[in-house]
């Protein structure tokens, strides 16, 4: 089967658009745009709304993957949480206020389909870890899997993130 054709970014995006796309807040990419390790955005002549084109988002991107400024300096950023770089699209124009989702929004259900890492948690403990918390599982998956990686099976997480529990729980790292 043949690999899905990634899809194609959109020819401009706001600022805000691109912090969500490199998985930072608006205000910490702000701060990092202002110390010039993100590149500044061009300028809509007519609107003078600030915008990144195809290049400068391409910029960006790259910038949070090598953690490296266009300055030139290094940079730490903190790891996304698991599966962000996936949904990390630019806003639509249906966005609306929250006040008008919490009024359209629909009664929570009781009876609701787990999520991912609380499948993840009841597979762990099936293998052996049955102390395993959510939290941990999380933690392990921030560790294991890199966030420029692609989305791995869930049966590839369940095997990983159990083998790096149990070398972390191993007798002989304790006291290390």
């Amino acid at each position: 089967m043949p690999d899905p054709i990634p899809p194609l970014s959109p020819s401009a995006v706001s600022v805000s658009d691109m912090a969500r796309m490199v998985g930072l807040s608006r205000s910490r990419f702000h701060q990092l745009l202002q110390t010039g390790v993100f590149p500044k955005p061009a300028i809509d002549p007519e609107s003078k709304r600030p915008f990144y084109d195809s290049e400068g988002q391409a910029v960006c991107l790259q910038v949070r993957q090598r953690n490296c400024g266009v300055n030139g300096k290094r940079v730490l950023f903190y790891a996304r949480p698991f599966g962000a770089h996936l949904s990390a699209k630019p806003r639509t124009a249906n966005v609306q206020s929250s006040s008008a989702r919490k009024k359209r929004s629909e009664p929570k259900q009781t009876a609701s389909k787990p999520s991912k890492l609380d499948l993840l948690v009841e597979g762990l403990k099936s293998l052996g870890l049955p102390n395993v918390t959510a939290a941990e599982a999380s933690a392990a998956i921030h560790q294991v899997f890199p966030i420029d990686s692609q989305r791995p099976a869930d049966e590839e997480v369940l095997l990983k993130v159990f083998r790096y529990l149990v070398r972390q729980n191993s007798g002989g790292n304790h006291g290390r």
